[in-house]
């Protein structure tokens, strides 16, 4: 499967440069056409239409949900991201995958999802920063790990203590 796979690249790589002038039209339409998709998964309300207006124009569409926007924007900035850390040849890690999270989620602050009823709601997403932060007051306070809640709010740890009653 992987020599498939380098077989298909290499001929693909060949062509490129045979026809430079359309490469970029090809990469755009991929940018697109995987932006798209990709947040049509996710249950975006923007057509393929919006999603390519949007990305070329940067012009929202009037009644259209600005997370779909930010959505749509943050996978496409991590498509051009993606193409850098090809070209700068980057091995694939946890800090490689935390980045791209980070972009993906940049400007995002819920997600829809749906509760135990069947129900839709806006489920708040907890940052990097919040977790950070709770993984230090574990380790930090791992023998005390009983201490109430209230401890924190003393210590002035707010955004901590409102982490972990979100994970309690």
């Amino acid at each position: 499967m992987l020599s498939l796979i380098d077989d298909l690249k290499t001929q693909i790589d060949k062509k490129k440069f045979l026809q430079k002038e359309h490469w970029s039209a090809i990469q755009e339409k991929l940018r697109i056409d995987w932006t798209y998709d990709s947040n049509a998964i996710e249950g975006t309300s923007l057509t393929r239409g919006e999603t390519l207006f949007f990305l070329r124009e940067g012009l929202t569409v009037e009644g259209k949900p600005l997370k779909d926007f930010l959505d749509a924007r943050n996978h496409a900035e991590a498509i051009d991201w993606l193409y850098e850390v090809i070209k700068d040849n980057r091995s694939v890690s946890q800090r490689l995958i935390k980045e791209m999270n980070a972009l993906l989620l940049s400007g995002v602050k819920y997600t829809l999802a749906i509760n135990q009823s069947g129900q839709k709601v806006r489920k708040k997403l907890i940052s990097e920063n919040t977790k950070l932060c709770l993984i230090m007051f574990y380790k930090q306070m791992e023998p005390f790990i009983f201490i109430p809640i209230q401890f924190m709010w003393q210590m002035k740890w707010k955004s901590c203590a409102d982490g972990l009653m979100k994970i309690l």
